[in-house]
């Protein structure tokens, strides 16, 4: 049985991603006090120390983007887990963002081969980008890119939860401008990330999103109609952000049979969770 290294996994991606692959896989998640992944020397020893497969490397700083980070803060710690893990010869699939095509500009249906056309200088975009460059020399490494990602156990200052918490709460939706997004439900990235454990692509760098764009406006009143609420929405600032999409014609080929989770289905989902949290 193969034996997978999973980093991050008190995190939102990993600890959705660790049941899925404890179905089919050994899995090692050890957490920060057990393996310090800036630690170069503690990295390499576990890494020695333990027959390892493959590594997924969830753990990241600064996900959530706050305008007062630092590179020192975000952009080095970022870079050096990565080299920490990647020090040795264990294929990886770690999970970049489309921070990485540098988000300052419209990011609208962005391809695999628009990357680098355009440097980001926030520290977390920067930090992504610079681990995708170093990907592009490794033999044995994926990046799959998230734009937007939703679902149970997502951060609560996330979009798609401050709508149905409005919801649930009889609240005014109150969002800070509409933007149009490529999502994917947490499900679904839990089983496409499966699905590459067991056929790891030739390809290093795939848009992971959801065949289907969404604004968040739409989202909102989708959410509305169907939960039956009457809350209003409002928005601080008219008009519209920069777009936030990108193009998926890559994950549909290496994945053609691929079933996607609804929008509905998924802000079902996430709103009986919600609900059965705040009724507990």
């Amino acid at each position: 049985m193969k034996t997978i290294l999973l980093t991050g996994s008190g995190g939102f991606l990993g600890s959705n991603l660790k049941p899925y692959l404890q179905q089919g896989w050994n899995v090692l998640a050890p957490r920060s006090r057990e393996l310090n992944l800036l630690d170069k020397n503690a990295t390499a020893k576990y890494l020695a120390s333990n027959k390892i497969d493959l590594i997924i490397h969830s753990a990241a700083l600064g996900v959530r983007i706050n305008p007062n980070d630092t590179a020192e803060q975000v952009a080095r710690p970022n870079i050096v887990m990565f080299d920490n893990l990647a020090q040795s010869a264990v294929p990886i699939i770690t999970f970049g963002s489309g921070a990485e095509y540098d988000k300052s500009r419209p990011l609208i249906k962005v391809k695999e081969t628009d990357f680098g056309q355009s440097i980001p200088a926030d520290p977390y975009g920067y930090c992504k980008y610079q681990i995708s460059k170093k990907i592009e020399t490794m033999p044995n490494a994926v990046d799959l890119r998230i734009f937007g990602i939703y679902g149970a156990g997502e951060n609560p200052t996330r979009v798609t939860t401050c709508i149905l918490n409005n919801i649930l709460d009889g609240k005014t939706i109150t969002l800070n401008q509409n933007v149009i997004f490529s999502f994917i439900y947490i499900e679904d990235f839990c089983r496409i990330v499966c699905r590459f454990v067991e056929n790891m692509p030739k390809q290093k760098f795939i848009n992971t999103a959801c065949r289907q764009d969404i604004s968040i406006k739409e989202l909102a009143e989708m959410s509305k109609q169907l939960f039956k609420s009457n809350c209003r929405i409002d928005f601080k600032q008219e008009g519209f952000n920069k777009q936030y999409t990108c193009d998926t014609a890559l994950l549909s080929n290496l994945l053609p049979d691929f079933k996607f989770t609804s929008y509905q289905e998924g802000m079902s989902k996430l709103y009986d969770r919600l609900k059965e949290a705040k009724n507990a």
